[in-house]
């Protein structure tokens, strides 16, 4: 089946066949790949701590130009974060598109975490967790 006959199924029944046919001629619709469109899951023990500094930056840098993967997009970041700062505060840290921020979240519920899901697109998750470890407090 293709899209188009799924996307205009009975949208233009006013409309002639012929005129049907230059409209879908003229429209351009563009997709991601699938294969390269996913999610992937990073995660840390509960004995590691970040620096809310670092943490920052190094979040940064994956949703900014300077530290992102060749072709990587990233879309959506949520997840959990075990700061040194506050260790006994959850931390919540969300972005989308370029724009992230991490809110406390009130006392850890059992054993602290660190674990953030990204959507996107040519997600290399060895790459993504090596720059996050550098945002591990000394």
């Amino acid at each position: 089946v293709e899209i188009s006959d799924i996307l205009t199924l009975n949208s233009l029944s006013d409309i002639s066949l012929r005129h049907r046919t230059l409209l879908q001629d003229n429209c351009v619709m563009t997709f991601p790949d699938a294969s390269s469109v996913g999610s992937i899951t990073v995660e840390f023990a509960s004995d590691i701590e970040f620096s809310k500094l670092l943490f920052d930056r190094r979040l940064g840098s994956l949703l900014w130009s300077e530290g992102k993967p060749t072709s990587c997009e990233i879309w959506r970041v949520k997840g959990l974060v075990h700061l040194r700062d506050q260790p006994e505060t959850r931390f919540v840290y969300q972005a989308v598109g370029d724009i992230f921020e991490g809110q406390e979240a009130g006392p850890w519920p059992a054993e602290p975490i660190t674990k953030l899901i990204f959507i996107g697109k040519n997600l290399v998750k060895e790459r993504i967790t090596n720059i996050l470890k550098e945002a591990i407090a000394p």
